[in-house]
């Protein structure tokens, strides 16, 4: 969508026009909104903190019928969906603005990863480092019995839940999962998405991410035997293979399967004798590959199964390389080795493997890289709001890079379902502060933006829109897929625009040149009020107001290295009066009004002759230069003072008083800012000239 200018319009809300009318459009003649183009999301707010976390209870239990706020390891909930009388399905609302700063973890009771208390050994650090940060968490055990009710509280309740149930530890998990999908239309942040989960951790990920450089490109994912009778006797005969159930832990369904003897065919005969080797344990099998790829069907029927058939890679052999990842942050890597032994390949425990630990920087040939690539791993993998929140990579060495000798590796599983850190329990540091960045980042959004500007002004373009506002509308919506509507505010929809904001928007973005409108402090204060609503600005009022005025200059005196610590600002005349012929007896002055632009108002302030006393006469002769097109005035001080005091009567009104810096006639430089970002800088020079300091075109 493009963006268009509005017209008069009895609402504040007119249609758009089109990306093609949008040239031709008036200038604004109105204040009205105007609907336009998506634009990106606005910066989150410093992620809050977490809040008390439960006590640990004995062993849990499932959440009762109906749970209480207070009760911290037990919620329950309702329907997804509730039918009012109008007769329609209502959602509920998608982008709550104010954080509840509570986190439901999802557990469930029994299972072989529980201790004593019944959680799982990393679940109670995880809340007791949110608490510390002024956040709440509550652990649920969740039960389908429960579900709906287990719904309701959680939306109610929570900005986030954190799925920690191992893979088997509930039977049937598509109920689970269909809940967690709703809590996530609605507005819960999901960590991670259950749709994340089977993304990255099922199998036929590899198959997916072929065309990165941790795939290989004849990787194949089987998901009908048909498919698998079809091409997999075609895939042995090009050389060694692994195939890879999509369920199962630990090894098993993992086979290495190579031919007993040399086979030179294009197909591999199905009579043909087989070495079968189990990850889970090196035990060997040998059969022929009929019989081997009929007992493989098993791992193709039922949900989500399929068979991923990738080549062998024998630097296996060397080890697999596993790194722990919270959302992008590398927190470890373990060295697997396999045992010694013949056919051995596999790196599990269990299996004899033995692990070393490193930091991740003893791997940055592997692990830089690999986070570069992200953005396109997600992507070709759906496309998440996040990388899941606790999750690993294994990587197995492939062949040396020909050009350089370097390593090379090959991506052999991902698992995001569940990972434990039991280990390295102090990692929940490191956890809770991404729960929280995640959840405040991740918010749903109307993923709309407010631009406001106001009708007429020297800054707009022939269309009636500042000349920066449709790039920037254009740009949201092309990059972001936001939507971005221009309202050209006035006073008398003051209290409409306020409301149509409030509705629709996540944020707003200010747009108006300083005296383009009158009386400022009404639409200020909207703003603020918006703000105060969960509206992000962009800026804040306030930061506008404290960053733009002049008198920053001598809040910052004193306590940074670019402020003169001789700054002043005077905020009544009588300050002004007593003040300024003292400070203009030490030398020569720069006076800066706080309202105005390009140079208006900003005067240099010399004495004709040299004065000895400790304050200026107010008969004394001053040459005042003004910035705006350095033209020279000659006036008593007394005149000129009296002058100036239109600058500081008034809203807002105040000079500031600044020694002046000679240097100036080398140059002023002035460096653009997008947020934290510098975008450029531009050297300004004064023209020559005796008095000439302005540094304005």
């Amino acid at each position: 969508m493009g963006c268009g200018a509005s017209k008069p319009a009895e609402a504040p809300l007119p249609p758009a026009p089109s990306p093609a009318a949008r040239a031709a459009a008036p200038a604004p003649a109105a204040p009205a909104p105007v609907a336009a183009a998506p634009a990106p999301a606005p910066a989150p707010t410093p992620a809050p903190a977490p809040a008390p976390a439960p006590e640990p209870a004995k062993a849990p239990s499932p959440p009762p019928a109906e749970p209480k706020k207070e009760d911290t390891h037990a919620g329950d909930g309702h329907e997804h969906h509730h039918d009012t009388a109008d007769g329609h399905a209502h959602h509920h609302p998608a982008a709550p603005k104010a954080l509840k700063k509570n986190v439901v973890i999802f557990e469930v009771a029994g299972g072989s990863d529980k201790g004593p208390d019944g959680f799982r050994k990393d679940t109670l650090p995880i809340v007791d480092s949110l608490r510390k940060r002024d956040w709440k968490a509550e652990v649920i055990f969740y039960t389908h019995e429960k579900k709906d009710a287990i719904y309701k509280h959680v939306l109610e309740t929570a900005d986030a839940y954190v799925h920690r149930i191992n893979p088997g530890n509930l039977k049937n998990e598509a109920p689970y999962f269909d809940m967690l999908r709703d809590l996530s239309k609605n507005g819960v942040v999901s960590l991670p998405h259950p749709d994340a989960m089977l993304r990255y951790g099922a199998k036929d990920a590899l198959s997916k991410l072929k065309g990165t450089k941790y795939a290989l490109d004849d990787t194949q994912a089987y998901y009908t035997v048909a498919e698998f009778k079809a091409l997999f006797p075609k895939m042995l005969a090009l050389g060694e293979r692994v195939l890879k159930q999509n369920r199962g832990s630990t090894g098993e369904g993992i086979w290495r399967v190579q031919c007993a003897e040399p086979c030179t065919a294009e197909v591999v005969p199905l009579s043909t004798k087989v070495k079968c080797t189990e990850a889970k344990d090196n035990h060997v099998e040998e059969h022929t590959l009929e019989e081997f790829m009929t007992f493989c069907e098993q791992y193709i029927e039922g949900e989500n199964g399929m068979l991923i058939d990738q080549r062998f890679l024998p630097r296996i052999m060397e080890g697999e390389v596993r790194v722990l990842l919270i959302n992008k942050t590398p927190v470890s890597v373990v060295h697997k080795k396999p045992a010694e032994g013949g056919d051995a390949f596999s790196a599990t425990l269990f299996s004899g493997a033995k692990y070393r630990y490193d930091p991740p920087w003893k791997w940055d040939s592997l692990v830089q890289p690999f986070l570069r690539e992200l953005p396109n791993i997600n992507k070709k993998l759906g496309g998440f709001p996040s990388m899941p929140l606790i999750w690993t990579a294994d990587f197995i060495l492939g062949d040396k890079c020909p050009k350089t000798g370097n390593d090379t590796y090959v991506l052999g599983e991902i698992n995001c379902s569940c990972i434990g850190f039991t280990s390295q329990l102090e990692l929940s540091e490191l956890v809770a502060d991404e729960i929280v960045a995640m959840t405040v980042e991740q918010k749903v959004l109307k993923k709309k933006a407010v631009i406001f500007e106001v009708a007429g002004g020297s800054d707009k373009g022939p269309d009636g829109f500042r000349k920066d506002t449709l790039p920037l509308c254009d740009a949201l919506t092309e990059l972001l897929d936001w939507e971005a509507e221009v309202i050209f505010y006035n006073h008398d929809v003051k209290d409409k625009v306020f409301q149509h904001v409030l509705d629709t928007a996540d944020v707003f973005v200010h747009r108006m040149n300083p005296g383009n409108l009158a009386d400022e402090g009404k639409y200020f204060g909207m703003l603020t009020d918006l703000m105060k609503h969960g509206v992000v600005g962009l800026p804040d009022p306030d930061a506008m107001m404290k960053y733009g005025a002049k008198d920053a200059l001598t809040k910052l005196a004193g306590k940074t290295k670019y402020a003169l610590p001789d700054t002043k600002t005077y905020y009544t005349t009588e300050a002004f009066k007593a003040e300024f012929p003292k400070v203009l007896a030490t030398g020569e002055r720069v006076l800066k009004q706080n309202r105005g632009s390009t140079g208006g108002g900003i005067w240099r302030v010399v004495l004709e002759e040299p004065c000895t006393g400790d304050c200026v006469p107010l008969g004394a002769k001053i040459k005042c230069t003004e910035a705006v097109d350095n033209h020279v005035e000659h006036h008593t001080l007394g005149e000129f003072m009296t002058f100036c005091e239109q600058y500081i009567v008034g809203e807002n009104g105040m000079l500031v008083d600044q020694a002046f810096l000679p240097r100036i006639m080398e140059g002023e430089v002035r460096v653009l800012m997008v947020n934290r970002t510098p975008v450029n800088v531009v050297h300004k020079k004064p023209a020559d000239g005796a008095d000439a300091f302005s540094a304005t075109l």
